[in-house]
This record gives structure tokens, sequence and C-alpha cells, in this order.
């Protein structure tokens, strides 16, 4: 929360629906031609996507496909303002 409170102007917390609580997979985009994927959250196997734009695209579609579905999750006011 003292990050939000601090940084929240860079980056927001977003609330998945239940439906999609079963995902494990974690990815960390980079710049668009960039990133490293986890395939499962609770190991450390994965993959690192360097200067790979189009597969990276693939994985760039879905991340914005998950942030469509999902709701403004905390705030760092009390309000939620």
């Amino acid at each position: 929360m003292t990050l939000l409170k601090r940084y929240g102007h860079c980056f927001s917390v977003r609330q998945t629906p239940d439906s999609l609580r079963t995902l494990d997979d974690c990815l960390f985009l980079v710049d668009g031609i960039s990133a490293a994927i986890r395939f499962h959250a609770d190991f450390f196997r994965g993959k690192k996507l360097l200067e790979q734009p189009v597969e990276v695209h693939d994985w760039q579609q879905r991340f914005e496909d998950l942030w469509l579905q999902s709701l403004p999750g905390a705030s760092a006011t009390h309000l939620g303002l």
C-alpha cells in the first residue's frame, strides 16, 4: 500500500474476475519487443524473449485482454479516490 500511495501515478492495481482466478502464469512485458514469461507462478521455469516483437505481440495481446476484463482494485486512499 505504501508503494501505491507513493507511486500511484505510475501504476494501478487491477482485480481479475472470478472466472480468471485460476490463471497461474506470470508475464513481465518490457517495451513491446522484450518480455519474461513464467509458465506457472510457483515454478521458476519460463522463457526470456529479447528483441522478439512477433512473439511478444501475442503475450501483449493477452495482457490487454486480461486488462479489459479486470476491474480497478486497491486504492491508496481510504475513500478510493
